[in-house]
């Protein structure tokens, strides 16, 4: 928290680099040979989701208006309580088939996920810049 206060990121920068941090982190986590390799893995998923939560939080709240926000951190908090749930079922499920493919699999969906925060960056820039020019 204390980094992301005296920096003050934007949503997007903190999604760009947390998502892919998280995939690092669960490649090291399932690569690692050692316990200290797992530990280093849990570092990085930590610092990962430590960056990337707050600035999904962040921007579901920016892309609403005020008299949606309410409803839009309802929906957020009720998407991420469904992942505590229903990840760990399909997390054993792949598990059983393949000791990695679980692994693989979630990381394939940060992959995708850190891919989806760059392209709404990038979009949020331009939406931002033609706002500024038409107000000119």
């Amino acid at each position: 928290g204390g980094l992301v206060q005296v920096f003050k990121p934007g949503p997007y920068v903190l999604l760009g680099m947390g998502m892919p941090i998280i995939a690092v982190g669960l490649f090291v986590y399932a690569a690692a040979p050692t316990f200290y390799g797992i530990i280093l893995g849990c570092a990085l998923l930590g610092l990962g989701f430590g960056l990337a939560n707050p600035g999904l939080a962040a921007a579901a709240s920016l892309r609403t208006g005020a008299d949606a926000q309410g409803a839009t951190a309802g929906l957020m908090q009720a998407a991420m309580s469904a992942g505590f749930i229903f990840g760990p079922l399909g997390g054993t499920a792949l598990y059983e088939r393949g000791p990695l493919l679980a692994v693989s699999f979630a990381s394939l969906c940060i992959a995708a996920a850190a891919a989806a925060a760059v392209i709404a960056a990038f979009g949020s820039r331009r939406d931002r810049v033609v706002t500024e020019v038409g107000d000119m």
